[in-house]
């Protein structure tokens, strides 16, 4: 049985961190006991520095077509935490593949124009949306 995959405001790519790598070392060091800023440190400890190949193990975009359940992806495209272009690589990469011929999972990328980091959770529509994917992944799997 698949199980369906709902993502809000993620990264599926590294190249936001890579590319801001000291900057944001620097800022978590300045809020040592940030509960998000103590991950993002955490985060670039693990991966290590932006040449460091453990980067790829957080690359989504060259590695989808090794997704294996349907998905429905939300990003609100004014996010200043994790950049709106991230679900866009994905999107774009996943359309690639999809006309090459590779055979997928349903993957619903659904952007939100006026969606911060923290809106996408507390809208109804996005609630509603996220029933509906739900749903019909059951029904799909039964």
């Amino acid at each position: 049985m698949k199980v369906g995959v709902v993502g809000i405001g993620g990264i599926t790519e590294p190249k936001q961190f890579q590319s801001s790598w000291l900057l944001y070392r620097f800022i978590a060091s300045l809020f040592p006991r940030n509960t998000g800023l103590c991950q993002l440190r955490s985060t670039l400890e693990f991966y290590g520095k932006p040449s460091s190949p453990a980067w790829d193990a957080l690359d989504s975009v060259h590695h989808v077509q090794e997704f294996h359940s349907p998905m429905l992806l939300i990003h609100g495209a004014r996010d200043f935490v994790y950049k709106v272009d991230n679900l866009r690589s994905l999107q774009r990469s996943y359309d690639r593949q999809r006309s090459a011929g590779v055979a997928f999972p349903e993957i619903e990328f659904f952007y939100l124009p006026d969606g911060d980091h923290f809106t996408p959770h507390e809208r109804p529509d996005v609630q509603r949306r996220i029933l509906a994917f739900l749903e019909r992944c059951e029904h799909a799997a039964a």
